[in-house]
């Protein structure tokens, strides 16, 4: 493949393009806050340092995440157990495998943070949808040690899948085993 022979004036087009571009406001990087001044400083500030301080303060507020938050609602994890929020008898019923998901997605061969946002989407499509009872198919991975499996559990227990999941059981072989989960959804309405 021929290299195309560079032309003087291809670095003035791309800094001219370069100039009009803005960045995203959660792209930019959080300036480094100054220290405060001491007593003995404080008095000598500039108009020029005080102008900047409130340019500083001026800024847009830095997004936070709220995903490692905890959410009151808690699905419950029938490996465990646990069957808060659902009756016996639902509950009896994911385990053994007698129910009929309505939707299945897939996550093999995603990243872990790809694989985290379509979940998130597929939950609160089918969340909106009122579907009951959903599979997801996550993979065993390498000796039954995946990222996406491992981390499953504990995606559920964070909003805003933690407010849509009712419940959640380890799918029988028949629907993928140990590399799928059924979920139960509350949906939009019920509670």
């Amino acid at each position: 493949m021929k290299k195309r022979p560079e032309n003087s004036s291809d670095g003035e087009i791309w800094q001219r393009l370069a100039d009009t571009v803005n960045p995203m406001p959660q792209d930019r990087l959080p300036e480094k806050p100054q220290p405060a001044p001491t007593k003995a400083k404080s008095h000598q500030l500039t108009a020029k340092s005080k102008t900047k301080t409130k340019s500083i303060s001026a800024s847009p507020p830095l997004r936070v995440s709220l995903g490692s938050q905890k959410s009151e609602l808690q699905p419950a994890n029938l490996q465990d157990h646990r069957v808060s929020g659902i009756s016996r008898n639902d509950a009896s019923r994911m385990t053994r495998g007698q129910i009929t998901p309505t939707a299945t997605l897939d996550l093999h061969g995603m990243t872990a943070a790809s694989a985290h946002l379509a979940l998130k989407r597929f939950i609160d499509e089918k969340c909106h949808q009122n579907h009951h009872h959903v599979l997801i198919i996550t993979g065993k991975g390498v000796k039954g040690k995946g990222i996406i499996r491992s981390s499953f559990p504990s995606w559920l227990s964070e909003p805003p899948l933690s407010d849509q999941v009712v419940a959640f059981s380890m799918a029988k072989p028949k629907d993928g085993g140990s590399g799928a989960w059924y979920l139960k959804l509350r949906g939009v309405g019920r509670s």
